[in-house]
């Protein structure tokens, strides 16, 4: 015991050096730990925003719901827009229209011919022919771009027009 004692009186300065710098390991140690947890305490407070004292699992389960919620409003929306898609092709969304004079003794381009279809290019054409002593409207039927009838040139442009729309 007494050589202990001896080898440490002689060795005084290199112990308290020593102990100066384990200190110094563990202190830099510690403010490593309390870094990262400082960083986990940020990552835990975003993640509980608004929530008192509910523990990680609760936060979880609730962001669960309300994904799980989510994705179930997403699907019926996606339900619908499939819905509305349909109904939008049975829409007017081409347009054609054609003035010009009918008649020699008529100016002013007030007869025409208009072009309505809808998204699988089926729809109608109508003309209105002006004239001095009466005006008379018709329509012809399209199918699939294609007239059910025989059309005059400015019901044949204006048919192209809504396909070209």
């Amino acid at each position: 015991m007494n050589d202990i004692m001896n080898l440490m009186e002689l060795n005084t300065g290199a112990l308290i050096l020593g102990l100066i710098l384990l200190n110094i390991i563990m202190l830099v140690f510690i403010l490593v730990q309390r870094k990262g947890i400082n960083t986990l305490n940020k990552r835990y407070n975003k993640l509980s925003d608004g929530l008192d004292n509910k523990s990680l699992e609760e936060i979880v389960s609730k962001y669960y719901d309300h994904i799980k919620f989510l994705l179930e409003e997403n699907n019926k929306k996606e339900e619908r827009l499939e819905e509305l898609s349909k109904i939008i092709k049975t829409c007017v969304q081409n347009i054609g229209i054609v003035q010009y004079n009918a008649y020699d003794d008529v100016g002013g381009n007030l007869s025409f011919s208009m072009a309505l279809l809808d998204g699988n290019y089926n729809g109608i054409i109508f003309t209105s022919l002006y004239g001095r002593q009466n005006t008379v409207t018709f329509g012809k039927q399209i199918k699939n771009k294609e007239p059910q009838t025989n059309l005059s040139d400015e019901e044949k442009k204006a048919l192209k027009m809504a396909i070209n729309s």
